[in-house]
C-alpha cells in the first residue's frame, strides 16, 4: 500500500506546477543579495565595546584611587603606623625600630638565641602594638594613641637593654669564675 499523499501528488502534479521558475533569474537574484551582504562583512558592535571599555576604565580608576588613598594613609588590615602620620613620627619610628632590631641581634649573638620567655614577651609587645595601630585607624591623629605607640617602643627597647645587661652580667660572672679556676 502506497502512501496516500504520494499517490495524490502524482495524480495532481499539473495542479501543483502553477508557477514556472526561471533558474537564471533566480541565481541572478541570489548573486545580487550575496554581493550586498559581502560588502559589510562581519559587523562589530563598536558602540557596545566602547561603552564596556569606558565602564571598566572608570571602575579601575576608582579602585586604583581607593588603593592609593589607603596606601597614603598607611591603612591596611593592621591599622595605621606612625610613619603614615608625619615625617617626624616616621623618623621616631625608624629610630626605635633600628635600635630594637640591633638589640635583638646583639642578644642573639651574645646568648646564641633568644630565650623562649623573652620571645613570648616580644610577641606580646608586637600584639599590643598591632592593637595600637588599629586604635589609630579609628582615632586618626589622636595624641593619646601616638604617645602610647611611642611609649610602646620605649618600653620594648628598655626591656631589651635590661635583658642584654643581664646576659652581659652573666657572661662576666662566667668569665670571672673561669679566671678563678
Amino acid at each position: 500500500m502506497k502512501d496516500k499523499l504520494k499517490i495524490f501528488t502524482e495524480q495532481h502534479r499539473e495542479d501543483f506546477e502553477v508557477y514556472k521558475l526561471d533558474v537564471d533569474q533566480a541565481w541572478k537574484d541570489i548573486d545580487e543579495h550575496l554581493d550586498i551582504n559581502t560588502g559589510k562583512g562581519l559587523q562589530i558592535p563598536w558602540l557596545k565595546i566602547v561603552r564596556v571599555a569606558a565602564i571598566l576604565i572608570i571602575i579601575m580608576t576608582i579602585a586604583f584611587g581607593y588603593y592609593l588613598n589607603n596606601q597614603r594613609l598607611g591603612i591596611d588590615k593592621n591599622g595605621i603606623a606612625l610613619h603614615s602620620i608625619s615625617s617626624e613620627l616616621a623618623d621616631t619610628e625608624a629610630f626605635y625600630a633600628t635600635q630594637i632590631d640591633e638589640k635583638i641581634d646583639l642578644i642573639k649573638v651574645t646568648a646564641g638565641s633568644i630565650d623562649p620567655e623573652v620571645a613570648a614577651q616580644l610577641e606580646i609587645f608586637d600584639l599590643d602594638y598591632m592593637s595600637l595601630k588599629k586604635d589609630m585607624q579609628d582615632h586618626a591623629d589622636s595624641e593619646e594613641v601616638i604617645n602610647a605607640m611611642i611609649e610602646h617602643y620605649r618600653l620594648k627597647l628598655a626591656m631589651l637593654e635590661k635583658i642584654l645587661k643581664e646576659i652581659q652580667k652573666d657572661d662576666n660572672k662566667d668569665y670571672e669564675e673561669a679566671q678563678a679556676i
